[in-house]
């Protein structure tokens, strides 16, 4: 599948903002989860050290692929 003429890192970075939104949603709305005030607390820390950042990161900043083209690196990653 191609990326339909438009840059892979416009995609990934619309894949981030929205999975990183969906995630952080679910987290936050899910009274039974034990561990939800602490993920959202790590989050909004990483969130406050990086300044593009307005509140919260799930997501590292960078985009550093690898690509997974034979079964070795599969298993290794």
């Amino acid at each position: 599948m191609g990326t339909r003429g438009e840059p892979m890192e416009n995609i990934l970075r619309d894949m981030k903002k929205h999975t990183s939104k969906k995630v952080t949603e679910a987290i936050a709305n899910n009274p039974t989860e034990s561990r939800r005030e602490w993920m959202l607390a790590m989050m909004e820390k990483a969130g406050a050290a990086n300044s593009q950042n307005k509140h919260r990161q799930f997501w590292q900043q960078h985009n550093k692929p690898i690509e997974l083209n034979t079964v070795d690196k599969l298993r290794r990653v």
